[in-house]
């Protein structure tokens, strides 16, 4: 019987004692709590930070794009003029090509080899010079022969 009384009487302390360990783990619960926000925001702020990053990057590489784009459409056309006044009845790509080859050298006195010729009209071609060397000659050459060919 004594052993009972000795155990109550100490289970107010064994109480005591449970209960301050209990708070114990409560607060580092907490604590564990409180850190793992932390990392989740530190996480996610990581995560916008790259997402920014990201984004940048794809804009720049876009932008990169664009200007090498137009660049090159710069580049495609650069050899081009426009020729007006030439009637051509013929469907024949080649055969277009020389027709016109023909009409600007006796038209202007310059020997010139086209890559391609678009017709526009009846009687405008948009035709793609080999060099630039050569589209400035005929530029040059047009304003003096300039009479019913008009080469733009």
């Amino acid at each position: 019987m004594e052993e009972i009384t000795k155990m109550f009487e100490s289970l107010p302390v064994k109480m005591s004692n449970i209960q301050t360990d209990l708070q114990e783990i409560k607060n580092g619960m907490q604590l564990q709590r409180e850190e793992i926000i932390s990392i989740k925001e530190d996480i996610s702020n990581n995560k916008l930070e790259w997402k920014r990053e990201e984004e940048e990057e794809l804009v720049e590489k876009i932008m990169e794009t664009e200007e090498r784009l137009e660049r090159l459409e710069k580049e495609k056309i650069r050899n081009n003029i426009v020729i007006t006044g030439i009637k051509i009845d013929l469907m024949n790509k080649r055969e277009i090509i020389k027709e016109l080859e023909t009409s600007v050298e006796k038209e202007i006195g310059i020997k010139v080899q086209f890559n391609k010729a678009i017709k526009l009209k009846e009687d405008s071609y948009i035709v793609e010079l080999r060099n630039w060397e050569d589209k400035v000659e005929v530029m040059k050459k047009k304003r003096i022969f300039l009479r019913e060919v008009l080469f733009t």
